[in-house]
């Protein structure tokens, strides 16, 4: 069975993130999600699937982060998650709030995480 094109561009989302010299946390075992640490501290995970590439960051606020082709949905800390972002260290686990990213192209999806990795992490 082939590669659907949203799984190419899952691929290239995550090989793009690891070019930019994100640290991979988490279990690299697992295949359908992937846990980077951008340099400013922050987590961010891709999550593939055979539809969909969403970015779970940690809680973002930013005025012009809403762009058109952008959608967030925010995670309340005791909300259901993807397990696999349940790991030890992990601020993407229950527990905590986050924020879940869908884009509708590799370059929108690049230059959000690039604005995110250059965000500081607050305690």
């Amino acid at each position: 069975m082939g590669v659907t094109v949203q799984q190419e561009i899952a691929l290239k989302a995550v090989e793009s993130l690891a070019r930019r010299l994100f640290s991979t946390v988490g279990n690299p075992q697992i295949k359908k999600v992937r846990v980077f640490r951008p340099p400013g501290g922050l987590h961010l995970a891709v999550i593939l699937t055979n539809k969909t590439l969403t970015i779970v960051t940690e809680p973002v606020y930013h005025p012009g982060l809403l762009l058109p082709g952008r959608h967030k949905r925010r995670y309340a800390p005791a909300d259901p998650r993807n397990s696999n972002l349940n790991f030890d260290g992990s601020r993407l686990g229950v527990g905590y709030a986050i924020d879940c990213w869908t884009f509708a192209s590799l370059p929108d999806m690049e230059d959000f995480c690039d604005w995110y990795a250059r965000q500081p992490r607050t305690p």
